[in-house]
């Protein structure tokens, strides 16, 4: 079997993150396709799937006969960037992570607003939730947490939100092993989940944007308190205080057929 797709990924993610940590600045051209493989050691339709993939993420720009040229990705990417951009060698970053729970926050709170003055007959269905989570404990319903708010989500009735909790919800399971024991005040707030399922099913917009926003936050002050005095995205830092097991991210070339 063809390890095309398997050299292709490695050389868009080496590229990736050389765009994304500056090693490969904003308005700087990429050498070219002939050049990559060359350099590289893949063949030249890896190189072009490889390109193809960091210009569909706003990562460069492909001019016909002009060559690649680098974008700045914070003012051309797009949320879709988050789970790529997650991981570094030492863990995952921490602005992303900051970056992540805060959006979270942003829209869950809003999303449980909408919930209530839309669709509050969704509430019972997050009171169904509220009850699992007692019977499971703190430590086994991470899967029902991400129901929950997918619930209100949904009964938020808007698309965008549903298109972003999905890339959320991404970083943040693939951020588990370093957010669980950080995000742990946030995710064990029974109460609070059941302030905000309550509140729904009443129909109470503003205490349903209240109580989401309470839980929520706190996980977002979590995140906060354990980055903080941590060196900027310049150096990339992972969070404290657990280490997580190495990442797939940053690996070398492949070795083999196709290469």
């Amino acid at each position: 079997m063809s390890n095309r797709p398997r050299v292709a990924d490695a050389l868009f993610e080496s590229l990736l993150y050389e765009i994304v940590d500056g090693v490969r600045p904003p308005g700087s051209q990429l050498p070219a396709e002939r050049e990559l493989a060359a350099d590289t050691g893949v063949n030249r339709q890896a190189v072009r799937e490889a390109l193809q993939r960091l210009r569909q993420l706003g990562l460069v720009e492909i001019v016909h006969g002009g060559g690649v040229r680098v974008l700045p990705w914070r003012d051309t990417g797009g949320i879709g960037l988050l789970p790529l951009i997650l991981w570094r060698s030492t863990g995952p970053d921490a602005e992303v992570a900051r970056s992540t729970v805060e959006l979270r926050a942003a829209i869950g709170a809003d999303a449980a607003r909408s919930c209530a003055a839309r669709s509050p007959v969704h509430g019972l269905r997050l009171l169904e939730l509220v009850r699992e989570m007692e019977e499971l404990g703190a430590e086994e319903w991470n899967d029902v947490r991400l129901r929950f708010w997918e619930e209100v989500v949904v009964g938020s009735g808007n698309v965008a939100y549903r298109l972003a909790f999905n890339t959320l919800r991404e970083v943040v399971m693939a951020a588990a092993p370093v957010l669980a024991p950080v995000l742990r005040s946030e995710w064990e707030q029974v109460d609070g989940f059941r302030t905000v399922a309550a509140a729904v099913a009443a129909g109470d917009a503003d205490r349903a944007e209240a109580a989401a926003h309470d839980v929520l936050g706190r996980g977002v002050e979590a995140v906060f308190r354990a980055t903080e005095g941590l060196a900027t995205a310049s150096t990339r830092p992972a969070l404290d205080p657990v280490t997580p097991a190495a990442p797939a991210a940053r690996r070398s070339l492949p070795d083999g057929p196709g290469r």
